[in-house]
This record gives C-alpha cells, structure tokens and sequence, in this order.
C-alpha cells in the first residue's frame, strides 16, 4: 500500500485556506464548508457550562474575553436574575465580570439566541457550533465599522494562539472530513479491486 498517498490524505493542506484581511472574510468563506458539520443550538451541552474565548482579527489581543453560558432554566424566556439565583450568562474581560442572561426559541429548528448584558439586548443568529467553535452571526445587516459575527473558541485551544492559527484551526474541520472521506474512497477502491482479482 501507498504509504505517503495515505498520509497524504489525512495531512491537512495548509496552503489550501485564501488570504484574506478580516476574520469576518474568513468566516465567510469557511462557514459554507463546515456547516453540516454544526450542531443544533437545543443541542445545549456542546456550548453551555464552558469557557469561550472571544477571537478577533488584532495581531496583538490585550483583552481577555470569555463569555460562559449557564445551563439554561425551563421554559426558555429573558427574566430578570438576581445574584442568589446566579446569571444564565457571564463575559469576563480581562477578569472584570458582568452578568446577564440567554435564551433561545423552544424549536428545535430555530437558529436564535439572544444576549442580555447589563446594557443592551443583542440578537444572534447560530452559524457553528462544535465542541471547539461557536460563531454566532449578529442579526440583521452589517453597519460600517462593525463586526458581522461573534467568534469564540474553546479557551483550552486558543487562548495562546494569534487569531490566523485559530481560523486555520477551524478550517481544519473542513480539511480532515475531505481527507477522511478521499480515504474511505480509496479503502473502498482497493478492496474492490482485490475483490475483482479474487474472481479471476
């Protein structure tokens, strides 16, 4: 067997991924490539009881921003929470806290959550969630000056990585499926052809 076209195949390709300026333009063209492979928002224990790191497209981040959201409580509705029953949703920069809370619509299909800080309500449409990833997509259309998505990687992963090695992180998910799939196709090849020579 072919050893170097095997690895190959599950080597991901770095030179594969377009230079671009802004990670809101490598999330445009990524998205389309690793969206089957997202979960579902009801899906809530791929994204909540977790650190998320904020990514954003500075060479040198200073702020260290998590954003944590809580377990949500049944029925799924924006309320006013006080300190001894805990905040649905924390964001921490650089250690300074503030709280406020999530939710989501009950459908299983929806793709929308909403953000309750202490000053504003924001809402946002679900674009990829894994155990690594979540992007969220602020609602409506995109203002000068303003980011269209909300990226954040799970903080184990990124939190020592520039914001380019964190896009080819996630553009790896794109990379290993190909690659798996090409290899399976070759496994797939191979034993039919040992099969056709075992008949003659």
């Amino acid at each position: 067997m072919n050893i170097p076209f095997i690895e190959f195949l599950i080597r991901p390709i770095r030179s594969e991924l377009p230079d671009y300026e802004t990670l809101d333009e490598y999330i445009d063209f990524i998205l389309p490539r690793i969206i089957p492979y997202s979960e579902d928002l009801y899906e809530e224990d791929y994204y909540t009881e977790k650190p998320w790191r904020e990514v954003k497209d500075v060479d040198e981040q200073l702020d260290a921003i998590l954003h944590i959201f809580k377990k949500e409580q049944s029925p799924h509705s924006i309320k006013t929470k006080t300190d001894d029953q805990g905040p649905d949703y924390i964001m921490s920069i650089n250690g300074n806290v503030q709280k406020g809370n999530w939710t989501r619509l009950e459908k299983h299909s929806s793709n929308i959550i909403i953000l309750k800080t202490q000053v504003s309500y924001i809402l946002y449409e679900k674009s990829f969630i894994n155990g690594d990833f979540f992007i969220l997509k602020k609602h409506g259309e995109k203002l000068p000056g303003t980011k269209k998505y909300l990226v954040m990687g799970k903080e184990a992963r990124v939190k020592n990585l520039e914001w380019r090695e964190v896009v080819e992180l996630l553009y790896d998910i794109y990379r290993y499926r190909i690659r798996f799939i090409l290899f399976v196709l070759f496994i797939a090849i191979l034993v039919f052809l040992v099969l056709i020579r075992s008949f003659f």
